[in-house]
């Protein structure tokens, strides 16, 4: 499919990996965040406000015992980096409400990107959390994070993995993406519900993102409202990017611009493959493309391929117009910025899916021997 849904929004995660996370800014002059410390557990005392990021010692929980942490920015200043973040190798976080209050809209990079709560090259579980409104108004800074966890390489490779936990957690009103999860990272994904603004013409939100050679369970979650009504770009609500061997199971996908996408560029050095996924026993309803599995050459540092994924028994419908296919499959030649490299899309399979009102139902022309089983209203 020339011109693809998902273009713009690869282009905007792209730019979470340029940047290394570094220092987090020192004493904060609002914050007035208290807590109880009982062995390795850390309790919130009641709300609070914070104009820095919050870090969580080495080994120890964050029990927000609902309460919430509001960040605001700094007298002189405007807010920077993660609102909650670990200090070391393993960190938990439970319990916990965060949200902002009337940040200022700047744009920044690496370390002090927006996030709510940051888990940098650590292992834990974020879970059972409500962060709302982590944005800076109608903003188009690509920033801005509910949760976030990653940790380097991000090319597919695995020295160090590490294992986080993301359940239970309600996400509203993000700037960017729900849940982010990036590099050597395996995630269990379940049960969140994740909701982005709608349709907005300044921002291509992600509901959740698995990407960069990341491995996931993504599991029962409901995500919704991720849709962006400017040109040539779109949303998605779950979506896999230069990964494989990743499962997306049992989720809802409500009024997102495209449904579930895999895809690869072989971009910045990652991993060339998105390979080996399984997109199945999902509900999509009132997308304009319904689940896509697409290789792309653009900004290409190798061949991308997205080969050998299963679209099984997925329930897919739509009364949007104008509509896309319920099911797209291919690999496509955009030579941009110029011609060197040569996509591939070979062997997936979209195997009993219940697709209606999306035309096509199933798209698979730039593919090579997709196998298409099954598929009917």
């Amino acid at each position: 499919m020339k011109g693809p849904y998902s273009l713009n929004l690869i282009l905007s995660v792209v730019m979470f990996l340029v940047f290394p996370i570094i220092g987090i800014p020192g004493a904060s002059a609002t914050n007035n965040c208290s807590f109880t410390t009982t062995g390795t557990v850390m309790m919130l005392n009641g709300n609070c406000t914070t104009d820095s990021t919050i870090l969580i010692p080495n080994g120890f929980t964050l029990d927000g015992a609902g309460f919430t942490i509001t960040a605001v920015d700094p007298p002189g200043g405007h807010f920077l980096g993660a609102v909650v973040k670990n200090a070391g190798a393993t960190a938990n976080v439970m319990n916990l409400k965060v949200t902002t209050s009337g940040l200022a809209n700047v744009c920044d990079g690496g370390a002090d990107r927006l996030r709510g709560i940051l888990f940098e090259s650590a292992s834990g579980s974020i879970t059972n959390n409500t962060v709302l409104n982590i944005n800076q108004g109608s903003s188009g800074c690509q920033e801005g994070n509910a949760i976030e966890a990653r940790n380097p390489p991000f090319d597919g490779t695995h020295p160090a993995t590490k294992s986080v936990t993301i359940t239970g957690n309600t996400i509203d009103n993000y700037q960017k993406t729900g849940i982010l999860v990036n590099g050597d990272v395996d995630a269990t994904i379940h049960q969140n519900a994740v909701s982005g603004l709608g349709m907005v013409p300044f921002i291509a939100q992600n509901g959740i993102q698995v990407g960069f050679g990341a491995t996931a369970s993504v599991k029962r979650n409901a995500v919704s409202d991720n849709w962006f009504t400017g040109a040539d770009f779109a949303s998605t609500g779950v979506l896999l990017f230069q990964v494989s061997d990743v499962t997306a199971e049992g989720n809802t996908a409500s009024h997102n611009q495209v449904g579930v996408a895999v895809e690869t560029w072989c971009f910045l050095s990652g991993p060339a493959s998105a390979g080996d996924n399984h997109v199945v026993r999902n509900t999509v309803n009132g997308a304009q493309l319904g689940v896509s599995v697409h290789a792309f050459t653009f900004f290409s540092s190798c061949n991308p391929d997205a080969s050998n994924n299963k679209v099984v028994n997925n329930s897919i419908s739509t009364s949007v117009t104008p509509v896309g296919p319920g099911v797209s499959v291919g690999a496509f030649d955009l030579d941009i910025p110029g011609p060197g490299f040569t996509p591939s899309a070979v062997n997936n399979k979209v195997i009993a899916n219940t697709i209606v009102g999306h035309s096509p139902q199933i798209d698979t022309s730039a593919a090579t021997k997709t196998k298409v089983q099954a598929n009917g209203p």
